[in-house]
């Protein structure tokens, strides 16, 4: 049977008329793949959005642990931890702390509200895809949940985290 074969086919206008076909895509064949590959690219680049911002808060969290280190330093050299804060409620711009105030700001935490007297300090700061972030002098490093219409300078009333 290996031989076999239909003499109909052989001669046939389908034959013929598939034998004179052009290879390659039809524009509804290649309009279709376009589509398809900017689905999944725009789904991709979505993700990547929120892995970046996720990246960034993380930054924004460990600055402010940099922080609350630096406070530590400072209130073992001064005595204590008033100077921290500037006048009007953001960080200092004295040793180290400015510093890590410009990185903050750099990853998107526009939100910085800093209190402090000569025993307590804390610092909040906003993030990019979660509410708020707060250090203190006590340890605390922790996320702070804001409610309808408020922000984070709200919630930092005293010298320690909400």
């Amino acid at each position: 049977m290996a031989g076999f074969c239909f003499p109909q086919l052989r001669n046939s206008s389908f034959m013929i008329y598939y034998k004179n076909m052009k290879k390659g895509f039809t524009l509804v064949e290649l309009m279709i793949v376009i589509v398809i590959v900017g689905i999944l690219a725009s789904i991709i680049i979505a993700n990547m959005t929120s892995s970046r911002n996720r990246a960034k808060d993380s930054s924004i969290q460990q600055s402010l642990r940099e922080l609350r280190n630096a406070g530590e330093l400072y209130f073992n050299e001064a005595g204590t931890y008033d100077g921290i804060c500037a006048e009007d409620n953001t960080i200092s711009d004295a040793g180290n702390f400015g510093r890590i105030e410009d990185y903050i700001n750099s990853n998107g935490g526009d939100e910085i509200k800093c209190l402090d007297s000569d025993s307590a300090y804390a610092v909040i700061a906003s993030l990019n895809v979660g509410d708020c972030w707060c250090v203190d002098n006590q340890g605390s490093s922790k996320e702070v949940i804001l409610g309808s219409g408020e922000t984070c300078s709200d919630k930092l009333l005293i010298t320690r985290c909400p």
